[in-house]
């Protein structure tokens, strides 16, 4: 059964989910809710963030929000702190919150302030969500830490400079990490998706989308439960052996 749920897989398993307000964060905390995990919805977002957490509580599952803006240390630090004290700890991260930029070319740039505000979405964040989660993981000896990169970061795109320079030092940052806390029972992996049908791309117009689905093998976009899927696997029990690695899910678009 395509994207089937499996009741009780996260029984007892409390998560983080930065970015988890809609689009592919709220398919990951869906997921992992309905499959037994206490979650938290971190997301900058409040309106968004209390809606998609009272849809998910009207269905009797155990999801929270917690206002976040991964840029920012100490508010990470809040975050994290808050989730401890409601969750009793947490066994899984998944840093999906991020931001693409306005799609200039590298050479259009009057500076490079943009560039350095993607950077501490997309990168800093996921170091800090990491950094301050970790010590409770390794407390447990017990975690799971999935980073959202992108195609993007090994393929690259045009206009995108910044965002495939923050994804891919991401994915040096999960190798690395993967290395350092293995010992402790943690497994730190990534997911690279291709080009997906959410709100991220609401703004592109229909030829463009158009164009991008041909352009994948598949010839389509994915789903953000296709994508939820990978994330989900990488958080689960069943993943610990894999660590320090990619799941791209993107339609075959590097082929």
């Amino acid at each position: 059964m395509k994207n089937q749920i499996i009741p009780g897989r996260f029984e007892g398993r409390s998560a983080i989910v930065t970015g988890g307000a809609q689009g592919i964060g709220e398919a990951i905390v869906t997921r992992l809710a309905r499959e037994g995990a206490s979650v938290i919805i971190a997301d900058i977002q409040p309106e968004v963030g209390e809606a998609t957490a009272a849809k998910l509580q009207a269905d009797g599952l155990k999801v929270f929000f917690e206002q976040v803006n991964v840029a920012d240390d100490d508010s990470v630090a809040r975050m994290v702190g808050s989730a401890v004290t409601r969750l009793g700890g947490v066994d899984i991260l998944v840093n999906n919150a991020g931001i693409t930029g306005n799609e200039k070319t590298f050479m259009k740039m009057n500076d490079l302030a943009e560039h350095r505000k993607i950077m501490a979405v997309n990168l800093f964040g996921p170091m800090a969500c990491s950094h301050a989660v970790l010590p409770h993981m390794i407390e447990n000896k017990y975690g799971r830490i999935v980073n959202a990169s992108s195609v993007v970061a090994t393929k690259g795109n045009f206009g995108q400079t910044g965002y495939g320079a923050a994804k891919a030092a991401l994915l040096g940052f999960t190798f690395s990490l993967a290395k350092e806390v293995a010992k402790h029972g943690i497994t730190v992996n990534a997911v690279a998706p291709g080009f997906t049908d959410t709100k991220m791309l609401s703004v592109v117009p229909q030829e463009n989308l158009a164009k991008l689905a041909a352009m994948t093998p598949v010839g389509r976009l994915g789903t953000a439960e296709e994508l939820a899927a990978a994330y989900v696997y990488l958080a689960s029990e069943e993943a610990g052996f894999t660590t320090g690695t990619v799941l791209a899910v993107d339609g075959g678009l590097p082929l």
